[in-house]
């Protein structure tokens, strides 16, 4: 079968992809806008937790604006996020 001329996922991952790349990091503000890529990721915040390690409860507390993650874990969750993403999008482009 045909691949489509213009995929809207791929487009629309892309252009996520392409807004996460640009998000910087070291604005402690800036944590809510990669929280909010991981859940349209699908990501919960068990599996973020797992892989910082650090409790649910941390994690709920960086999600809820209670407390700010340190400059390292915004970093690796923007680096998890951008890797995530880009494995979807060379999956959908293979495809």
């Amino acid at each position: 079968m045909p691949k489509p001329a213009h995929d809207p996922l791929q487009a629309h991952d892309q252009h996520t992809f392409d807004e996460m790349r640009r998000v910087d990091v070291n604005l402690p503000q800036n944590w809510k806008v990669l929280l909010g890529f991981a859940s349209r990721l699908g990501l919960t915040q068990r599996e973020i937790a797992e892989v910082f390690p650090c409790a649910v409860s941390t994690v709920s507390r960086w999600q809820s604006g209670a407390a700010i993650p340190p400059d390292y874990v915004r970093a690796a969750m923007k680096d998890l996020l951008l890797d995530s993403l880009q494995k979807k999008l060379r999956v959908r482009r293979a495809a």
